[in-house]
């Protein structure tokens, strides 16, 4: 299956409706579907009453932090118990307090050589891609466990001395139509290698039911593909990676269950040296 169609995305775009216009063939657009008795659908609880107020709670929800990095940490305390330790990086250190001889310049009798200094090399940076979401019938609570184990992963490679990017891929296929089978992928860089880990606002845009199913959904529904299904997704693959220039990027696949989210956790680590 090839990759159709494909788009970045922003955290300011994520957080209002598109103004490109919808396609939408077989279904009215996903606010008139959370409008029709559906709100809670998309993890929205009562005191949001129309998809307007959804759109000022998503917005809130991507640029103040998401309350969700709390119950996001105990996902992840729930993980840790059972996650083997990330292979950490290997920093050489000098111990050398500045004296460190570099033998060549001194048997040349060259000055200088008891003034070399020894260079810790660059930690690799680790790029992380997490594929959000989850089909029509997953629970809106079941999709914090993706969400969870990348952010396990970005703690534990952060904590091994690695920069962290984290890639958030929206990568899903349509099921219904006349183009049934096509396949598209939208991203959005969470976090760059420079930046803070911040779980609270990382669970804004990895682990919220509410950001995917009203910010990730609408915006899909201006790439000309037909919707049906609200998020029938597929496994990243190569033509994904290529797409976000990560091609070496840890896979975070979807997960909706604890026991899914360790199988995918173990899939990632390695015992400690």
């Amino acid at each position: 299956m090839t990759l159709n169609h494909s788009k970045w995305l922003t955290t300011e775009a994520l957080g209002a409706p598109p103004t490109a216009p919808r396609i939408c063939t077989d279904e009215k657009p996903i606010e008139g579907f959370l409008d029709n008795g559906h709100l809670d659908w998309a993890g929205f609880d009562h005191n949001v009453r129309s998809s307007g107020e959804a759109w000022q709670a998503v917005a809130r929800e991507i640029h103040e932090g998401s309350a969700l990095g709390s119950v996001l940490d105990g996902f992840t305390g729930q993980l840790r118990s059972s996650a083997p330790a990330w292979q950490r990086s290997k920093i050489e250190h000098d111990h050398s307090n500045g004296r460190n001889p570099h033998m060549p310049t001194i048997m040349r009798g060259a000055p200088g050589g008891w003034d070399q200094t020894s260079r810790r090399p660059k930690p690799k940076a680790v790029r992380i891609a997490v594929q959000i979401g989850g089909h029509c019938g997953i629970d809106a609570n079941d999709l914090v466990w993706s969400g969870a184990v990348c952010l396990l992963l970005a703690e534990q490679a952060a904590a091994a001395g690695n920069p962290v990017e984290i890639i958030a891929v929206d990568s899903r296929r349509t099921i219904g139509g006349q183009k049934y089978g096509e396949r598209f992928t939208q991203a959005l860089i969470v976090k760059q290698a420079h930046e803070e880990l911040i779980p609270d606002l990382l669970a804004a845009i990895i682990a919220s039911p509410r950001v995917y199913r009203l910010g990730f959904l609408a915006h899909s529904e201006t790439i000309p593909v037909c919707m049906t299904g609200h998020g029938a997704q597929h496994r990243m693959d190569a033509d994904d990676l290529e797409f976000i220039n990560a091609p070496d990027a840890i896979r975070v696949e979807a997960c909706h269950s604890k026991n899914a989210a360790l199988a995918e956790l173990k899939r990632h680590t390695v015992a400690e040296e």
